[in-house]
Formats: C-alpha cells, sequence, structure tokens
C-alpha cells in the first residue's frame, strides 16, 4: 500500500526508542496510533499491546478496521451457506458489469476523454466489486466486521493499479504501466495478539481527552497539504456515497470537521498544545519533520513544556518519507521525538512499594543461604571466589574486620557475631551504609523516583550529566549510586578534586532488573547484619579496635602491580605504593604477633611482572594459590599470566 507518509521503513527506529524505555514483559500495555494511516506503526506493536488506532479519514479508518481490529480472518458461513466458499477469489473471478461511480468519474469513456486515474476495465471492477459488497451487506450475508474486512482488502488493492504518482491530488498524463495491470485482491496478514483491538474515526485531540493507554504514537500532517485531497478517492471508494466532486481531479467536497488544523500555520501550535496537555500515557512518540510547519526547537520546547523536561529526546535522520515517481527535493530530516509525561510519574512510583515487595518476597524465597553478590560493580570484588577463599577462613569468627571492603562481596558473606566494613574511598562507604540503613521498599522507590526524574536509560546522555553535575553539588549517596548504575563500567570513578567524573554507559549501563535482585538481596542481607562502616586509612583502623585470637582480619588491598583503576593514582583518592604494602605488612605482622588471625588476597606474579616484596614476605605464612575468574577487573585481561594467593597466619 502506497501512502504519503507511513512509518512502515522507521518502525524499527519508533520500536528501538520504545525498547530502551519498556520492559514488554511488565504487562499488557496499550499502545495508541492516534493518526494511524495504514496502520503500519499499530500493527508493528501489535504482537505486544492492546491497539488502540484512529484516523480522521475515513479510508484510513478502514484499513484499521480490516486489520488492525482483527485478529482472524473471518468465517464468512453465510456465504458458505450459498456455496460461496472464499469470498476473495469469487470477487478476483467475477466478470466486473456495474459502470458506477469510480467508472464515471475517474476512468476515460470509450473515446479516451475524462480522468485517467484508472482503465477503465480497473474502474469497473472496482465499481462491481464495491457494488457486491453493499449486496451482501444488505443481504445480511456478510457481518460488519465481514464487510469492513474485505473493504479493506480492495482498498489496499486500488494504489497498485492507480495511474498516479502517489496520491490522488492529480493522474499521470499518460498511462504508468502499473495501471494495465488487473485488480486483484489478497488476503491480509494478521496478527493475532488475542486482546482487544479498538478503531476510531474521531478528530485525535477529542479522542485524547478519553483515552487510556500507556504508550502514545502521534504522527500528524507536517505541512499544509491536507490528505482529504491526497486520497480522497479512496475516501469515496470506502463511502461509496456519489459525492459531489470538483476540478481537474475530482475531489469530493470535504466540511472543515474533516480536514486537519495540524495542516494550518495559524492553528498548528494551538492544536499541538491542545492536544499534549490531554494526553495521560506514560510514554509518548512523536514523528515530526524538517519541511513540517513546527521547527524542532519550537516542537521541542513545546514538549519540555507538557511532559517531563529532562525525558524529552530528538532523533533524527534523513529520510526520503515517499518514493514516488517525480522527486522535486531532498535533504528532508525526519525527526522522532519522546517524551515521558507528568501523570504517569505519580502514578508509577505509587505502585513501586507494591510491586517491588512481591518481588523481595519471591527473591528471599528461592535465595536461601547462597552467597550474595554485592550491587556495587567495585574493582577487584572477590564475589566469584567467595566459594574458594570462604573455605579457607577461620570456622569461627567473632569480629570480622573487611579492611579493603570495596563493595562488600566478603563482609556480607561471611558468618561473624560482629562485621566492621572499612574502606578508604568514604564515597562507597556513604552508599554501603545508606543502603544498609533504608528499607528495601523505600529505597527502591527512591531510586526510582531519580531514574524518573532524569529520564535515564543506556541512551540518554543528557540526563546522565545532569544527575551527575547535581550530584557533584549534593554529595547525596542515593544520587551516587544512581549514577553508577548508568555509567561507564559501573565504576566509582573521582577526579582530584573530588568530583565524580565517570563517563557514561552508554548503550550498556542501567539499573537493570537483574541489579534490581542484586540490590534486594544485598539489603536483606546487611540489614541482618550486625555491622559497623568505617572510612578510614588500613592502619588507623587496626589502631582504633581491640582484636582478639577469635577474631578475623580480611585483607584485599589494592594490587600493587596491577593497573586497576583504584591503583593509578588518578581516580581522586590515595593511590597504593611500595610504602603502603610494607606498612600492610607491617600492621599484619603485629597482629600475627597478638594472636590475631588474618587473610591476605593478592598477587605474586602479572603479565611478566612480580611483587618481590610479596613474594619475599609471603614465605613466613600460607600460602593458598587460586583459581581467580573476574569480569569486572581490568588488571585479569589474560589470566593464564597471573598468579593469585591468599595468605594465612593459621
Amino acid at each position: 500500500m502506497r501512502f504519503i507518509g507511513s512509518k512502515k521503513n522507521i518502525v524499527d527506529r519508533i520500536d528501538a526508542i520504545l525498547s530502551d524505555k519498556i520492559n514488554w514483559e511488565e504487562k499488557n500495555f496499550v499502545f495508541a496510533d492516534l493518526f494511524a494511516g495504514t496502520g503500519a506503526v499499530a500493527n508493528h506493536f501489535k504482537d505486544r499491546c492492546s491497539i488502540v488506532a484512529n484516523d480522521l479519514l475515513y479510508s484510513s479508518y478502514v484499513f484499521l478496521r480490516g486489520q488492525v481490529a482483527m485478529n482472524e480472518h473471518p468465517s464468512f458461513d453465510k456465504l458458505r451457506e450459498i456455496g460461496i466458499t472464499d469470498p476473495i477469489d469469487y470477487l478476483n473471478s467475477m466478470t466486473p458489469t456495474v459502470s458506477g461511480f469510480v467508472t464515471n468519474n475517474y476512468s476515460p469513456d470509450a473515446n479516451g476523454n475524462g480522468r485517467k486515474f484508472f482503465s477503465r476495465e480497473n474502474a469497473t471492477r472496482i465499481d462491481s466489486i464495491r457494488t457486491k459488497l453493499d449486496e451482501w451487506k444488505a443481504a445480511e450475508l456478510i457481518s460488519s466486521e465481514e464487510f469492513f474486512y474485505l473493504l479493506n482488502i480492495l482498498l489496499q488493492a486500488v494504489p497498485f493499479v492507480s495511474n498516479i504518482t502517489g496520491t490522488y491530488g492529480a493522474y499521470l498524463k499518460h498511462w504508468d504501466k502499473r495501471s494495465q495491470n488487473t485488480l486483484k485482491l489478497s488476503a491480509p496478514i494478521l496478527t493475532n495478539n488475542n486482546r482487544n483491538n479498538v478503531v476510531y474515526n474521531q478528530n485525535a485531540n477529542q479522542l485524547a481527552k478519553t483515552l487510556n493507554c500507556d504508550i502514545v504514537y502521534i504522527d500528524t500532517p507536517y505541512n499544509g497539504r491536507q490528505y482529504t485531497s491526497n486520497y480522497h478517492i479512496l475516501d469515496t471508494i470506502a463511502l461509496y456515497d456519489n459525492p459531489e466532486i470538483k476540478g481537474v481531479s475530482g475531489i469530493r467536497l470535504y466540511s472543515p470537521g474533516e480536514k486537519s488544523l495540524y495542516c494550518s500555520k495559524r492553528a498548528v501550535r494551538e492544536q499541538f498544545v491542545d492536544l499534549f496537555k490531554n494526553l495521560s500515557a506514560e510514554h509518548i512518540v512523536l514523528s515530526y519533520s524538517s519541511d513540517g510547519l513546527i521547527t524542532k526547537d519550537e516542537m521541542l520546547q513545546l514538549l519540555k513544556q507538557h511532559f517531563i523536561s529532562s525525558s524529552v529526546e530528538c532523533v533524527e535522520f534523513d529520510y526520503r518519507r515517499y518514493k514516488s515517481k517525480i522527486v522535486k527535493h531532498s535533504g528532508v530530516i525526519e525527526y522522532l521525538f519522546y517524551a515521558r509525561s507528568k501523570q504517569s510519574e505519580y502514578k508509577k512510583l505509587s505502585r513501586v512499594k507494591s510491586a517491588h515487595s512481591k518481588r523481595r518476597a519471591e527473591i528471599l524465597t528461592s535465595s536461601s543461604e547462597r552467597f550474595v553478590s554485592s550491587p556495587l560493580n567495585y574493582i577487584g570484588g572477590k564475589f566469584k571466589l567467595l566459594p574458594q577463599i570462604s573455605q579457607l577462613f577461620p570456622d569461627q569468627i567473632n569480629t570480622f574486620v573487611d579492611l579493603f571492603c570495596g563493595g562488600l562481596n566478603v563482609g556480607c558473606n561471611i558468618k561473624a557475631n560482629k562485621v566492621i566494613a572499612n574502606d578508604y574511598n568514604y564515597r562507597v562507604i556513604e552508599v554501603l551504609q545508606m543502603i544498609h540503613d533504608i528499607k528495601i521498599e523505600d529505597l527502591l522507590h527512591d531510586i526510582y523516583s531519580v531514574i524518573q526524574k532524569y529520564s535515564l536509560s543506556p541512551t540518554n546522555k543528557e540526563g546522565f550529566l545532569e544527575l551527575r553535575k547535581d550530584y557533584n553539588r549534593s554529595n547525596n549517596p542515593l544520587m551516587l549510586y544512581v549514577l553508577v548504575c548508568y555509567s561507564f563500567n559501573y565504576q566509582f570513578r573521582f577526579n582530584n578534586s573530588g568530583m565524580f567524573n565517570n563517563p557514561f554507559g552508554k548503550e550498556r549501563s542501567q539499573f537493570s532488573e537483574r541489579l534490581r535482585d542484586k540490590l534486594i538481596l544485598f539489603n536483606e542481607r546487611i540489614r541482618k547484619i550486625d555491622i559497623d562502616f568505617f572510612s578510614l586509612s588500613f592502619d588507623q583502623m587496626l589502631a582504633n579496635i581491640q582484636l582478639g585470637e577469635f577474631d578475623f582480619v580480611y585483607c584485599d588491598p589494592p594490587y600493587l602491580i596491577t593497573t586497576g583503576s583504584y591503583n593509578d593514582g588518578n581516580r581522586g583518592f590515595k593511590d597504593w605504593k611500595v610504602d603502603d604494602e610494607l606498612l600492610l605488612y607491617s600492621e599484619l605482622e603485629k597482629l600475627n604477633e597478638r594472636g590475631v588471625r588474618f587473610a591476605l588476597s593478592n598477587v605474586i606474579e602479572h603479565k611478566g611482572l612480580v611483587n618481590e616484596h610479596l613474594a619475599e614476605w609471603s614465605t613466613r605464612f600460607n600460602i593458598h594459590e587460586i583459581a581467580h575468574s573476574y569480569t569486572n577487573s581490568s588488571y585479569n585481561t589474560r589470566r593464564e599470566l597471573s598468579r593469585e594467593v591468599l595468605i594465612t597466619n593459621y
């Protein structure tokens, strides 16, 4: 079906924008296509949504009624009773005998005079089929649903035998090759979504006032060219009402209410304002063009005024909207705008607590006594090594000191009467303390509030940068956690002025369901633990606590001979040098002298380098070889070249 403005060729772009914002498995979404045309976009989303489709053109309404609204091909039981088992085949093989309105007004007479929209044979065939549909309907041989199904098939076939460049505003002087083909009806491809799909033939602005949906797609006319004059013949075939026509092209007379005010330069802005203020959908996608009556900047301003300002995005690309035989100009830019409504923000947040309370119960039921992973992707985290190193820890621990706790992967999984979590990076400690202190329902509510406020997504860099700027002014740990979730490799990274400077994790990082589930388990685990958080240097920490023979100190310091991002001296926190390494050895020796048990994770060899200090010092204690396996450690790019160990004094 040839149709000006059809979005058949860009539905994948529309899909990509929405799929970035939506988990399609979350619920049965209602997708509304307010200016649906032939229904290309509505049909694309029909496999995952309930559809509401609308268009002011009656012929478009027929397209929608006969395809988008239908899940199955009609049975035509009453036609079968009179021997017509396949009505499409019957109509195709029927001898055309009716010279009706189409034949008399849109095809030449026997002398070659008259409008040349159709060959006389095809015009007669159109009239004959259209008349037959009315006869069947009047005789109640077909239902209303079956009537629109067949009428849609007829309208879909007509453009393929039309002598036009693409619209019915004019016909070609000479016969186009396709116009000499014989009109042939074909059954449409239907998508059965097992849902109720509704179509309308209304003014979209009026429909928006009563419409209840989750997603709305808007594809208004862009300029002053009315679709009525472009598709008047299809409307006439659909209505078959013998209208009064005028002009060289025989355009039917339309009432003012049948014409779109989006084609009026004086009225278009007011129309968009009226439409936007009445939309209740959470997600809004709008198509527009550089040859439209409103500029890109004006549209962005309107969207930001009526929807969440930080959520507004615009994707632009070269797009030839219609491949007609005559191309008069090029260089048109197509815009796809996205916005999220303000009303939906409050509706969604009101559902967060109950929804995630249910998810929390499901996760905790299945988690049992397994190891819990930190929701912080901290460089050098030991979660994957826990099955190995935990077996080497003492069976009974009174106070467990996680001296370089990082994301707390070890500290939250060790059975001890008390846990002390310490890290020199006080920003990480602030986030851990926050996760510990807040109930998970409230914490998730707050996280999603931040995500919605800044319209965060794997593609919205502007929202990320705005959040990063606000965090660096406030140093709010909740904002930091959300910021890290959308940062490159989920890393904590600060410059020497203490400003968070990790770049945007484009198309990779987000607060996903998997990360949410990690957070739920982690929050539940650490809230059950008797745990205190500190941010001191390791020697200060050891100097400020009293430890005895039943206590245990675990050390996972930066590795001297690796290049982890915590160890390059350019992340706003103290880098790890030989003096620090030797001081740690000295502190561990003091613990050993006092009978306090300790374990030290480290690497002796890495990519041709050897930590000679560690190699010599470790010989005084027990050395356990560790089979390392990391996915988030930048220093283990070639695992076979590293020798990781756990050194214990027991």
